[in-house]
């Protein structure tokens, strides 16, 4: 599943991938929901909101 159906794919392709370097936790869940809600953003089940310091 996930990256490895990609092998398979008929035609060559490139493929990058951004990371995210913050470990993910139930509590930065929570909080990226809460961010995104008050900034009007689209709230995530499954991924942090990016976010600039």
């Amino acid at each position: 599943a996930g990256l490895q159906m990609l092998e398979d794919f008929p035609q060559p392709f490139w493929l990058a991938l951004f990371v995210e370097g913050t470990r993910f936790t139930q509590e930065k869940l929570l909080a990226a929901q809460q961010y995104a809600m008050t900034a009007g953003l689209p709230v995530p089940r499954n991924t942090l909101v990016p976010r600039t310091k």
